[in-house]
């Protein structure tokens, strides 16, 4: 761990044995009056400006802030308080791990920290009073594992792009479907990829090279008009699942033929899922977003989300010609593991809104008054340009594909904001244009897929 010593505005002998002392320092308490140190009980209830709004750049092993001290020419010390996944600790010398004299700094860089790892932040400034920050929490980012090209051949042209991406756990295979549009040798329109998403020996993305893992237009699929979201959909007791496709452009939902369960052989036959017999949904607005859990199929359209449920009904849970609209044009939806809450991300209104959800039937669904809904147009902390895709890990953190700014956001259960990582690039930690996202957990791995629009690649971190 690197930490600076700035040293100003005090005696040369008093520097000498503050850092004799250690990086925290031992300091004249009747002279500093530090009342967030044991050795002194003298409190001021003045705060320090330290939340979401002021953490400045975050990695997998660094986390960088800055915070703005209640102004008092009697501040001589600042410090910084750090734990492991506790966000009701006490700042002490226990937790203390930098120390500065120097009034004017105000931002600290933290480095050598883990992965994926949730750091509790207070910052103290003292002097003859004393303010202490109210305990920050900020999520690493994921360690990269790897980055793959999905459309292998031909050269990049502005009409290849990824779409969304999607994780099916089967008893037989785990596979990722990858919906986008390329023009090559191949094809000349849109498609689906069907990827091995793990292997046993190395948990890695499998080979994507072979042409019969891709459904197109030109091998059966006329409905790949303009596949922009899949879900694998359970279609009984036994484990069958079939293949749903959302065609943006014509508004159809079809459904595949074949019982996608057993392999990597993508289906060629496909249904017409909104025929007279389940009850057509309307047509004005254009069908953006699958989302399957088990045998339950939300979709969203526009404003709209509709449940396709076990008895094989459509059932509307957000009208917008009846219902307040809090997620403007839905392009993201996941539910927490144990089904009680639902998330979505509002393309339009730049947001993300949590729904109570107690079930899987339309009878379930408590109405349109969500928990909470935050988010506003920008590139702060919790601002978005066009979110685009959302997914929820087994902590019930939330990721959220701000696409317009090149990067992941993480909120919390509460909607708070633990973290961020990404910016315009090509690295390892760099997007263009992050939009579908899918977290995967299976044997002990963890993983978070992000699919790039702009240059047809997959992120696994």
């Amino acid at each position: 761990m690197k930490h600076d010593l700035l040293i100003s505005r005090i005696p040369v002998i008093a520097a000498l044995a503050f850092m004799l002392a250690g990086g925290c320092g031992v300091w004249d308490t009747a002279k500093h009056r530090n009342p967030f140190d044991p050795l002194t009980s003298v409190n001021d209830p003045q705060n320090v400006l330290f939340n979401y709004r002021y953490i400045d750049d975050v990695g997998e092993n660094y986390i960088s802030f800055h915070w703005v001290p209640s102004p008092d020419s009697g501040y001589h010390f600042t410090k910084i308080y750090r734990t492991v996944n506790d966000p009701g600790f006490e700042a002490s010398d226990d937790t203390c791990i930098a120390t500065f004299s120097n009034q004017n700094v105000t931002s600290f860089q933290d480095t050598g920290l883990s992965p994926h790892t949730l750091y509790c932040y207070r910052v103290a400034v003292f002097g003859d009073k004393g303010v202490v920050s109210p305990v920050l929490r900020v999520l690493t980012a994921p360690e990269f594992v790897t980055a793959i090209v999905v459309w292998t051949s031909g050269t990049y042209t502005a009409d290849q792009y990824l779409v969304d991406i999607k994780y099916d756990q089967s008893p037989v295979t785990h596979k990722l479907f990858v919906t986008g549009r390329g023009r090559d040798a191949q094809s000349d329109g849109y498609f689906i990829r069907m990827l091995d998403a793990h292997d046993a020996a190395d948990g890695l993305i499998g080979s994507v090279t072979s042409d019969d893992t891709v459904l197109k237009q030109t091998n059966g699929a006329p409905a790949l008009l303009a596949s922009y979201s899949v879900a694998p959909l359970q279609t009984n007791l036994s484990g069958s699942k079939n293949l749903v496709i959302a065609d943006y452009e014509s508004g159809s939902v079809l459904i595949s033929d074949e019982d996608i369960a057993s392999g990597l052989v993508p289906p060629n036959s496909f249904s017409d899922l909104l025929d007279s017999s389940d009850g057509a949904i309307p047509s004005s607005y254009a069908v953006q977003y699958l989302r399957a859990f088990g045998s339950d199929l939300f979709l969203a359209a526009g404003d709209e989300l509709w449940l396709f449920d076990s008895a094989r009904t459509w059932n509307q849970l957000i009208d917008p010609s009846s219902d307040p609209v809090y997620a403007n044009l839905i392009s993201g939806l996941d539910v927490n593991w144990d089904f009680s809450s639902m998330y979505l991300t509002g393309w339009a209104s730049q947001n993300v809104v949590k729904y109570p959800y107690a079930g899987s039937t339309s009878a379930s669904w408590s109405g349109n008054t969500p928990l909470w809904d935050v988010g506003s147009a920008g590139n702060g902390n919790l601002e978005f340009s066009n979110p685009s895709g959302l997914t929820v890990d087994t902590a019930e953190y939330i990721y959220v594909s701000d696409t317009g700014n090149n990067r992941i956001q993480i909120l919390d259960k509460d909607g708070n904001f633990l973290g961020k990582w990404g910016k315009y690039g090509t690295g390892a930690y760099e997007f263009n244009e992050p939009r579908g996202m899918e977290y995967m957990t299976y044997g002990g791995y963890n993983y978070i897929f992000v699919a790039e629009r702009s240059t047809i690649k997959i992120y696994r971190y």
